[in-house]
């Protein structure tokens, strides 16, 4: 068993009979009759999904089977038969966020859009943020999970800043200089990840004044 087993569970997992091993008798339905076990409950994928984002938000690295039943209120076995590897689970589960959710529309200038979206530096993580950010920790050994937790936290970040940019400029900006304050925007949230840090709103203020805004300028 390996490492990752371990940590997630996953030698708690049932084992799948192969198709050329025998059927313990325990095991085998009556001739003629289909065996049924219990219907699954619709909602309960939906708790699982949910409960994966908890523990991912609030436990860190501490991801854990048991923690996700507890939570999700659900057993082991109903986990496995939606998601045999516990990875997959933390790949849905970090796809289903949305950490921009409560992010305000674009609308106006190339300021105000900056100002709007650098905004949310002057909050806490979100719990939706704080499950997608916890992902990219795990992603060293995942390159999937590193995909989902680019495409709901890196990629969308990037197109509010670049349809910001470009708002109500005649004529646009430079791709090269759209592409340098992409660059700090990244920064400044790679940061604010990693610290979990709140800035204050006039100092939001001043980084779209001082240090965005001049890098558009030609």
């Amino acid at each position: 068993m390996t490492t990752q087993q371990t940590m997630f569970g996953l030698g708690n997992a049932p084992r799948a009979h192969r198709s050329d091993e025998p059927v313990p008798p325990g095991d085998a339905a009556p001739t003629g009759r289909r065996r049924t076990g219990r219907p699954r409950d619709p909602q309960a994928t939906g708790r699982i999904i949910a409960a994966t984002q908890d523990v991912l938000a609030s436990d860190g690295c501490s991801v854990t089977v048991e923690a996700i039943t507890v939570r999700g209120g659900v057993g082991k076995a109903t986990i496995y038969r939606r998601w045999p590897h516990v990875p997959d689970l933390m790949v849905d589960a970090v796809t289903a966020t949305d950490p921009f959710a409560a992010a305000p529309a674009p609308d106006g200038d190339t300021r105000t859009q900056l100002l709007a979206v650098l905004g949310q530096l002057a909050h806490p993580l979100s719990p939706h943020e704080c499950t997608a950010v916890v992902a990219l920790h795990h992603a060293a050994w995942d390159e999937r999970l590193r995909q989902a937790a680019e495409d709901v936290l890196l990629n969308p970040l990037r197109d509010r800043v670049a349809a910001a940019c470009r708002s109500g400029s005649t004529p646009e900006p430079p791709a090269e200089r759209v592409e340098a304050l992409l660059t700090v925007v990244e920064a400044l949230w790679v940061r604010r990840w990693s610290t979990r840090s709140v800035q204050d709103p006039a100092q939001v203020e001043l980084l779209v004044d001082d240090v965005l805004l001049p890098l558009l300028r030609p």
